[in-house]
């Protein structure tokens, strides 16, 4: 390896590991002062407490490691220019290009461990701070069950099978209800295409209902139909296995499956297809950085750099959550709205790299 890849990685590293530090431990202090009531009103032990938080850490790295890549690639560039380093290297005839592609290659690898981090780690460790949350601290009892996202619902003489959950709407699509008898005997079968919550119960409509008695079957058809369902949204929304909790396969498996039986799978889609994008932030915000740690270390020194970095850094998140609610609001295309501001932004990083190349 060439000493001066070597010597700007190492930089980079460094500053890597001190910038992902400091972000977790804010992060940690203000997720803590904000879970004081709960951890005051259930007084959890220390072991469980301690557990919880642990398990956050992966989530906490994900979201933080595309800031921690921008501030990294404006301290250690800044840094360089600043101390007239990239002038030197220039004048030994090594292109601007050249220079910054240790920082790319180490952002692009980030940004591939993101990816792997958020497909096998960090849906299991969701799942499981979830579960000590809600189950081990707040002592709430798991009486849904969740199968790719699928509801299963179990009480004293019914199964529930819910397809879909629209939390924005409170609509539930692709009932299945089960009657047990005696000797948990079916009894009763209803299937209904979609469900509305009224506000104190939930009216299912274009309804199928079988009805068994000494093997014979008596079938029904409604438009419209009163069911007593055992869970309000809110009770679905506390228990809902979110994508968050799901990988990239496992996610596009069930956003397939929705589309294959006629669900509207826009919200699924666009999280599904955020999950390629997000990770490649990473990438994105050290092409940001470049060419403002390099102009910013020349003339007005890195607190310019960083402040015009950090403004820029906001308008991209912006820009990536109005383009993804959007999505999910199906006015956009699922693809568009989750790659949209890294393409703009992308984009924009290249230029302004090329003109301070050119300058």
């Amino acid at each position: 390896m060439p000493i001066l890849v070597r010597y700007i990685s190492k930089e980079f590293l460094k500053t890597i590991f001190l910038s992902l530090g400091a972000f977790i431990a804010i992060y940690l202090v203000v997720d803590i002062f904000q879970g004081i009531k709960m951890l005051m009103e259930f007084k959890p032990g220390l072991p469980l407490v301690a557990r919880l938080y642990l398990l956050k850490i992966p989530r906490i790295i994900s979201q933080v490691t595309p800031i921690t890549v921008l501030l990294s690639t404006l301290m250690t560039l800044g840094l360089l220019s600043k101390n007239s380093e990239i002038t030197a290297m220039k004048s030994s005839g090594i292109s601007l290009y050249r220079i910054v592609f240790p920082v790319l290659i180490m952002a692009f690898v980030i940004s591939l461990l993101s990816f792997l981090s958020n497909e096998f780690i960090v849906p299991h460790t969701n799942r499981a701070a979830s579960f000590i949350e809600k189950v081990r601290i707040k002592k709430k009892t798991q009486k849904l069950f969740f199968k790719q996202n699928k509801i299963w619902y179990r009480s004293e003489n019914a199964i529930y099978n819910i397809q879909l959950f629209e939390p924005e709407t409170n609509k539930l699509k692709g009932i299945t209800i089960y009657y047990m008898g005696e000797g948990f005997r079916l009894s009763r079968r209803i299937e209904a295409k979609e469900a509305t919550w009224d506000g104190s119960a939930w009216k299912v409509y274009d309804v199928r209902e079988d009805i068994i008695i000494n093997n014979e079957i008596t079938t029904n058809s409604y438009k419209e139909l009163p069911v007593k369902l055992p869970e309000s949204p809110e009770d679905l929304k506390a228990e809902e296995r979110s994508s968050e909790e799901m990988g990239f396969w496992e996610l596009r498996d069930y956003v397939r499956k929705l589309r294959s039986e006629g669900y509207d799978s826009s919200r699924l889609s666009v999280d599904l297809h955020s999950k390629l994008s997000y990770p490649l932030t990473s990438l994105i915000m050290a092409l940001l950085g470049i060419p403002f740690a390099l102009k910013g270390g020349r003339s007005s020194g890195i607190a310019f750099g960083v402040g015009i970095s950090v403004l820029i850094g906001l308008g991209y998140w912006l820009v990536m959550s109005f383009g993804l609610s959007l999505g999910r609001a199906a006015a956009l295309p699922p693809l568009l709205s989750a790659w949209g501001a890294n393409i703009m932004f992308g984009l924009a990083g290249i230029l302004m790299m090329m003109k301070v190349e050119g300058d």
